[in-house]
């Protein structure tokens, strides 16, 4: 076995690698069979920004951006651009296509009812003139509570009973006829205020089995009869929500009563 001190390439003086050749010409022969394979130069491009058109970021190969190489490399153009999204065809919708040219909501009812803009009805409370929208068992949550909590969705308190009777003297053992008016309506006289207890501003009172029922509707219910079915919202004219006088209550529907508390 022969050693060598230096390449044996004519001209190379550098020390002995491996198979009579210095590590250079040696890795030559290695990856391209001939020790005196001369590659050509690579021009490489010193740093400086991409050299698309407008875009100044910094270069990362071939002179461009990550962003437009990238684009180069897996589509074949520096200008690539991604296409449009398809949008539903339902005018107004501009939710992503998912298929037959409708969104997952559209298709989703075109699915199930053949009518991409079906509308599932509104459900309302089973019980004649009340529009309060459906909770369980055909009821608004008013009636609701009450079949839940009495078998009786039409069920109201019987004053004229002897348990009524007990919950009348105790009522108005916790109302003070004597309050304050109101600034901004002094017109409709002294508020009787609660003095009893309360639950998110407004008065309340424990009936039967420790229900809890607003003290101003049973003012109304004891002085002017049963709150309207419809404009079953008791709205304070006086601002004052401790208030029981029947005489500042306006019995409004749902939505006007929402509306003025929005505007207050």
């Amino acid at each position: 076995m022969k050693h060598y001190k230096v390449c044996t390439i004519e001209g190379c003086d550098r020390p002995h690698h491996g198979k009579g050749l210095c590590k250079l010409h040696y890795l030559r022969w290695h990856e391209h069979g001939n020790p005196l394979t001369v590659l050509k130069p690579v021009n490489r491009i010193g740093p400086g920004p991409c050299s698309v058109e407008g875009c100044e970021s910094p270069r990362m190969a071939r002179g461009w951006c990550s962003k437009h190489y990238t684009r180069w490399k897996e589509h074949g153009d520096v200008n690539w651009e991604p296409p449009t999204p398809r949008l539903c065809s339902i005018e107004g919708c501009d939710q992503p296509h998912m298929a037959r040219g409708y969104c997952r909501t559209h298709w989703t009812r075109w699915h199930i009812h053949g009518d991409p803009l079906y509308v599932r009805p509104k459900r309302l409370c089973k019980l004649d003139e009340c529009n309060e929208p459906h909770v369980g068992h055909g009821y608004c949550r008013t009636h609701y509570g009450r079949w839940k909590r009495h078998g009786d969705p039409l069920h109201f308190i019987n004053y004229g009973s002897k348990r009524g009777a007990i919950l009348v003297e105790r009522f108005w053992s916790k109302v003070n006829q004597k309050g304050p008016i109101p600034k901004a309506h002094p017109e409709l006289g002294p508020c009787w205020e609660w003095l009893g207890g309360t639950s998110g501003g407004y008065s309340t009172i424990r009936i039967k089995d420790g229900e809890q029922v607003a003290a101003h509707k049973v003012a109304w219910e004891l002085v002017k009869g049963l709150v309207p079915k419809i404009k079953n919202q008791l709205h304070h004219r006086c601002e004052n929500q401790l208030c029981v006088n029947p005489d500042h209550l306006e019995p409004l529907t749902k939505s006007e009563h929402t509306r003025l508390h929005n505007l207050s």
